[in-house]
């Protein structure tokens, strides 16, 4: 919701703070079809990669004076380790999280524009 209330220059604010492991859900997905297309024998459990960021970095990323959060810690590690994952699958890069907030932001202005999604309203 914090990205599509930027992309409409509403007001939004991340009703918590500290700071989270984030995946572009692109990257997420390229780390999925590359798994299942990567041919490994048998099963295997792994993180997938992922930058711990704070809030603040994040909303700082964003830059709209409108988009705010509390800082109210959640109760949940903020960073797991993707060694492994990074392991079995050497190559994968993820998406710069200047780049990643950019294009979300840029596709919720579009889809606002063709009408497909609407302002988020605050606690919705």
């Amino acid at each position: 919701l914090v990205s599509q209330a930027a992309a409409a220059g509403s007001p939004f604010t991340i009703p918590y703070g500290g700071a989270a492991q984030l995946q572009l859900a692109r990257d997420a997905a390229r780390a999925f079809i590359g798994a299942s297309l990567a041919g490994h024998d048998g099963a295997a459990v792994h993180n997938l990669p992922g930058r711990r960021v704070s809030i603040e970095e994040i909303v700082d990323t964003i830059g709209a004076d409108s988009i705010g959060f509390d800082d109210v810690r959640l109760p949940f590690p903020e960073e797991a380790d993707s060694a492994s994952f990074t392991a079995a699958f050497t190559g994968f890069a993820e998406t710069p999280l200047p780049e990643g907030v950019a294009a979300t932001i840029d596709r919720f202005r579009a889809l606002l524009a063709e009408g497909l999604v609407q302002p988020p309203q605050q606690g919705a």
